[in-house]
C-alpha cells in the first residue's frame, strides 16, 4: 500500500498523462518536475514505490 504522499504524486503524473492538450515534450517536462518534487519529499522507500507505479502507469497508457 502506498502512502498518501505517494498517491498524491502518482495522481499528478496520471493527470499529466491524461492531459491531451500537452505535447509529448511538455508532458515529459511536467513529469520530470513532479519527479524532482517527489524525490525531495518522499522517503527512499516511498519514492521507490512511486517510481515503480509511475513506470507501470506509463507502460499501461502506451499499450
Amino acid at each position: 500500500m502506498v502512502s498518501e504522499a505517494t498517491a498524491y504524486y502518482i495522481s499528478l503524473v496520471e493527470n499529466v498523462i491524461d492531459d491531451e492538450s500537452l505535447s509529448v515534450e511538455e508532458s515529459i517536462l511536467n513529469i520530470e518536475k513532479i519527479e524532482m518534487q517527489a524525490k525531495s519529499c518522499l522517503t527512499t522507500e516511498a519514492y521507490a514505490a512511486w517510481n515503480s507505479d509511475k513506470i507501470s502507469i506509463q507502460i499501461s497508457r502506451n499499450k
